[in-house]
């Protein structure tokens, strides 16, 4: 072998060892959502995120953004990054409770939610400082969790008032998950069935109410249908995870990188919640010009439901028990329970800044990430 030759060969060894030690670049990183590109979370978050932070890295860290579940469906996305098909994505842990049993057991507390922004904040602290054995399901599926989002707070949409107790006695009420048992401690009857049919379910007789954000409103025509609300706020969910990262992707970045990432999360964990309550108070003014009547809480409806969230804890915490792949689920249920009780101090003195939410996540939440 010439000495020119052995050059030639160490050169392009340095160049391939270089090429494997740079950051991925824009066609290597790849976020999925089963959400339309017209949705919020994709408008006002994931979009925007990839947009800052392929800006503040110089185009070192650049996702591009796939939705419509173009790449993976609601329930394949956390396969498809802990596979490698995809870096990141949209993640909900109730699609796959196997998988992630810790998170998606906190489901079962979506009752006690009565602010979208307390929910937000109490998930992500109870998760990234609070629970390491809910970060480790999320890294034996190879995926970094750094940021949970809450849906806006859900309401009672009725085609007759809905004003009492007795009010509810046998309407037929679409309601899953927590909300099913809820609705049958309230006297109704639960009937389980996907968004799409809402509005031919009400029209038709088949339901006489539906549970779920204001914002089925407008996004199910529900304007032409429910003639009555109830303002009770009855739980959320707040296990929806659109910001996190393949953990190789996450170890291969430089700790510059790393930062930048951890800097910008806080902002847009609290741009995807703000983004939710503002839709809701647009679908509230909305309905309020179009006659919709509004209803307060009765007391009776509110004893009935305070005493039902009391059960939801042990029923959470007997259910974790009963779940071998969860190790003493009553501390992290309690650690939950306690960052709502702190979280809703909290938003007390921030109210509607977000800007001020936001410093409240990095001070208490994010600035603790190692």
């Amino acid at each position: 072998m010439t000495i020119k030759t052995l050059n030639r060969l160490l050169m392009a060894s340095c160049a391939a060892t270089l090429a494997l030690a740079l950051p991925a670049t824009a066609k290597d990183l790849i976020y999925s959502s089963f959400l339309s590109s017209e949705h919020l979370l994709t408008k006002q978050l994931a979009v925007p995120f990839a947009d800052e932070l392929r800006e503040k890295t110089d185009g070192e860290i650049d996702f591009e953004i796939s939705t419509g579940g173009a790449l993976a469906g609601a329930r394949e996305t956390l396969k498809a990054v802990e596979d490698g098909t995809v870096d990141a994505g949209y993640i909900i842990d109730i699609y796959t409770p196997s998988a992630l049993p810790q998170t998606a057991l906190l489901a079962d507390l979506s009752l006690l939610i009565d602010n979208a922004l307390v929910a937000t904040a109490a998930m992500n602290e109870t998760v990234l400082l609070d629970c390491a054995d809910c970060r480790d399901s999320f890294r034996t599926h190879n995926v970094e969790p750094f940021g949970f989002v809450s849906t806006s707070v859900y309401a009672l949409q009725c085609t007759k008032p809905v004003a009492s107790l007795a009010d509810l006695k046998g309407l037929k009420v679409r309601a899953s998950s927590a909300w099913a048992p809820l609705i049958e401690e309230l006297g109704g009857t639960p009937v389980n069935i996907p968004t799409s049919e809402l509005f031919e379910g009400l029209q038709r007789g088949a339901l006489d109410c539906s549970v779920g954000p204001v914002s089925h409103l407008p996004s199910y025509s529900l304007y032409e249908v429910v003639t009555d609300i109830n303002e009770m706020p009855i739980g959320a969910y707040a296990g929806a995870m659109p910001l996190n990262i393949r953990t190789q992707v996450w170890e291969e970045m430089t700790d510059a990188h790393k930062a930048v990432m951890l800097d910008l999360i806080p902002k847009y964990v609290a741009a995807g919640i703000f983004a939710y309550n503002q839709t809701d108070q647009q679908a509230i003014d909305e309905s309020q010009t179009k006659g919709i009547n509004w209803h307060p809480a009765a007391d009776d409806i509110v004893s009935v439901y305070d005493a039902y969230k009391e059960k939801v804890v042990a029923a959470a915490i007997a259910k974790g028990e009963a779940d071998p792949g969860i190790n003493d689920p009553a501390a992290f249920i309690n650690a939950y329970v306690a960052n709502l009780e702190k979280w809703t101090a909290i938003v007390a003195e921030t109210g509607d800044d977000q800007a001020a939410y936001v410093e409240a996540l990095r001070t208490e939440i994010y600035s603790k990430l190692k």
